[in-house]
């Protein structure tokens, strides 16, 4: 989406934070769906917002937990 120009700037939020670079106009903020998410996420201003949270490396992982990020 960035190299189509659609968004002036785009954030990761995520749980950890990227292992490669992220490309120009991608800024990264630490966050677990999971709990409140801070106000240091200001997303007043923001214009889409896309959900992509889930667990999905398996296995190693409680079934239950599966739906505490994973949209119903």
């Amino acid at each position: 989406m960035m190299r189509q120009k659609r968004f002036d700037r785009m954030i990761l939020a995520d749980i950890r934070p990227p292992v490669e670079p992220l490309p120009e106009g991608v800024g990264f903020f630490e966050c677990d769906v999971r709990k409140p998410i801070s106000e240091e996420l200001d997303a007043e201003d923001m214009e889409w917002i896309f959900h992509y949270a889930a667990i999905h490396r398996e296995p190693g992982h409680e079934f239950e937990e599966y739906f505490d990020t994973n949209l119903p």
